[in-house]
């Protein structure tokens, strides 16, 4: 996909060869670089956005392993309860 970048001077050059005046060719272009300056996204606000969600990745990993941490400490911890609980009962039935 080839990619098309404008600046307000291109801008401004089109303007004029279709022949708009000279002041209006200015502040057309000068509002469209306004524009492309804050509304699309350059190479620095992709690389931002890219360490942002990494770190929000990493941080939900890290919840997502501790919970199920806990899941697996509690189920284990009450199959030795019950497994004690077995051999205790087997114990008295042998008695």
């Amino acid at each position: 996909m080839q990619e098309i970048m404008l600046n307000s001077l291109q801008i401004y050059e089109r303007l004029r060869h279709a022949r708009v005046d000279t002041r209006a060719a200015r502040e057309i272009a000068s509002v469209f670089g306004d524009l492309m300056d804050h509304q699309i996204a350059g190479k620095r606000d992709l690389a931002e956005t890219e360490t942002r969600v990494k770190a929000e990745i990493k941080v939900e990993i890290h919840r997502a392993k501790s919970e199920t941490l806990k899941w697996m400490i509690l189920w284990v911890s009450g199959l030795l309860a019950a497994q004690t609980g077995m051999i205790m009962a087997a114990i008295r039935f042998v008695r």
